[in-house]
């Protein structure tokens, strides 16, 4: 719902940065959703991996089975994989979210510009739309004053 009513319209930018805040798991579940990304298919993977985590660990073998889930080209995934191609962009991401305040996963850290002043709210943990829907109007509100 948000997508529809403030990102397709273009009111709402959203970004996603994939962090590693639980370690060398996380971070290998980073990459893999970035690779995967390298075919059109981040989305996908991403979302099998959120909904397989807590299954069992998400070894490098459990998550190129994602990849095959997903349709990815193997070859590709594994050479991109196995290089820490996104091993930069992953670490930047946990720097970036430690400085906005991010705290928790999900972490939601909303960018504002009011009379040329960069503004930042920050939304913690899994939240309703109503809180989303409320945060965005009161920044919308305040940038159009």
């Amino acid at each position: 719902m948000l997508l529809d009513n403030y990102v397709a319209n273009g009111t709402v930018y959203f970004v996603f940065k994939a962090v590693d805040y639980l370690g060398a798991a996380s971070a290998e579940a980073a990459e893999a959703a970035y690779c995967a990304g390298d075919q059109n298919k981040f989305w996908e993977m991403q979302a099998t991996i959120f909904t397989n985590q807590g299954l069992e660990a998400l070894s490098d073998r459990r998550l190129a089975a994602f990849g095959e889930q997903v349709g990815l080209n193997m070859d590709e995934y594994n050479e991109c994989y196995d290089s820490n191609k996104y091993a930069d962009l992953i670490a930047e991401n946990v720097a970036n979210a430690l400085n906005a305040g991010a705290e928790a996963t999900p972490s939601f850290v909303m960018t504002y510009t009011v009379n040329g002043e960069t503004k930042t709210k920050n939304l913690q943990g899994a939240q309703p739309y109503d809180v989303f829907v409320q945060e965005i109007e009161a920044i919308l509100a305040e940038i159009n004053q």
